[in-house]
């Protein structure tokens, strides 16, 4: 039986991250389990894709975590335990028009044979971009972004890939306007398309949803199975169907959560998760249709 209570007292674990995200993950785990973090600096986390679209995500975003992890065990064959966060931005399901940005920080520990994640989901109303034709212009963007706080990613023309010149380095404004210059200079239209740089690092917004995600982390962990007492008791199914409070008939709000322990596979059904038994009517396809 695995013991939850100092299950990684005193353990070492990599954190897969080339973007500074230890700022906000090892704190957290060191206060939360006395967990010490190192940095798989071995592992060039871009090879499993960018945000900037020059090299593509290989796989699902948690099965991408999953491989960053892999790596680092291959690097690191030492290691017991190796964390990573994989970020993405997607439509919202309810609103197309507004992006959703999802966190995950997943946790491994090859000794105890345990897969452990937290999730964090946040509307992403800081992501800008756009197409400019003048240092004003551009200058004018960052301005909106948050520069020099936010970064910044320019791209123009082509390189022998045929894929586009890509800048993102960027801290100061005076380094921002030379690489305008440049690549207004090798433009084929004199455009530049600008956007904000969604790296961790770069990016606060995103830097805040990993804090938040390694708190989920730490709260599925301290979720332990009541049959073995293995940490990561979680949410395997969202079940919806909450009744209306006036008609009774099931609406699409969330009637429980199925917990599954992955160790001995046991199951739970937890109902009323939000803690109210009954749904508004005006939440029910059939009151309000």
């Amino acid at each position: 039986m695995i013991e939850a209570t100092n299950l990684f007292h005193n353990r070492r674990a990599l954190l897969v991250t080339k973007h500074n995200k230890e700022i906000v993950i090892a704190p957290l785990l060191k206060d939360g389990f006395g967990l010490e973090i190192e940095l798989a600096t071995k592992v060039d986390t871009d090879q499993f894709g960018t945000f900037s679209g020059d090299i593509e995500r290989p796989d699902t975003q948690y099965n991408t975590a999953k491989l960053k992890i892999l790596k680092a065990f291959e690097l690191y064959p030492e290691a017991e335990i190796a964390i990573a966060s994989e970020g993405a931005f997607n439509p919202h399901p309810d609103c197309p028009f507004i992006p959703l940005n999802t966190e995950v920080v997943l946790l491994i520990d090859k000794k105890n044979q345990l897969e452990i994640s937290g999730r964090y989901l946040s509307l992403a109303a800081s992501i800008r971009e756009g197409t400019v034709s003048s240092i004003r212009e551009a200058l004018d963007l960052a301005k909106i972004i948050g520069f020099p706080e936010y970064g910044v990613v320019l791209k123009a023309g082509k390189n022998e890939n045929n894929k586009p010149y890509i800048f993102k380095d960027a801290t100061t404004t005076s380094g921002l306007v030379a690489a305008l210059v440049y690549y207004f200079d090798i433009s084929p239209n004199g455009k530049i398309e600008m956007q904000t740089d969604m790296r961790a690092h770069r990016n606060p917004f995103r830097m805040e949803n990993i804090r938040l995600a390694t708190l989920e982390l730490i709260k599925t962990i301290q979720s332990v199975c009541p049959l073995c007492n293995t940490p990561g008791f979680d949410v395997k199914e969202v079940i919806k169907g909450l009744p209306c409070s006036m008609c009774n008939a099931p609406t699409r709000s969330t009637l429980s959560y199925l917990y599954e322990c992955k160790k001995c596979s046991n199951r739970e059904e937890k109902f009323y998760p939000n803690g109210k038994q009954q749904e508004d009517p005006g939440s029910c396809d059939r009151c309000n249709p």
